[in-house]
């Protein structure tokens, strides 16, 4: 797995098996899927994305957003702290099924991680607490 998967049209199915049932998680614009790719040197292989409906998705490269990120050293503390609480929540969702972790897409969860973040540049910024 090499790229963080956004619909911006369409929806995606994502199947994956947990005793012996096949189950499927859907995908749908405005949501992502395997974000571990971008926290994780060596993200465990998930199985393929299903196109239920016609779909536009966008791609973003797992090494290249790191490159990227080391470039702008001054969000780079937020990012490591986003980046951890994204992976513990992949963690615990994982204890279930690790195959689910590939669609850890809450988007309040991740508002919160954000906020959580970069509370400092908010701050700096007056615009939180």
């Amino acid at each position: 797995v090499t790229h963080m998967v956004f619909v911006t049209n369409g929806t995606l199915a994502y199947y994956y098996v947990i005793n012996g049932a096949i189950l499927n998680d859907k995908i749908r614009a405005g949501h992502w899927a395997a974000e571990l790719v971008l926290w994780s040197k060596h993200p465990e292989h998930c199985n393929a994305f299903v196109a239920e409906t016609n779909c536009d998705v966008c791609l973003l490269h797992a090494a290249e957003f790191r490159d990227s990120v080391l470039k702008h050293r001054n969000v780079l503390a937020g990012i490591v702290k986003y980046a951890a609480a994204f992976v513990q929540e992949a963690l615990n969702v994982s204890k279930r099924c690790r195959k689910q972790a590939v669609v850890c897409n809450d988007r309040e969860l991740a508002r919160e991680r954000l906020v959580c973040a970069f509370d400092y540049l908010l701050q700096s910024f007056g615009g939180h607490k």
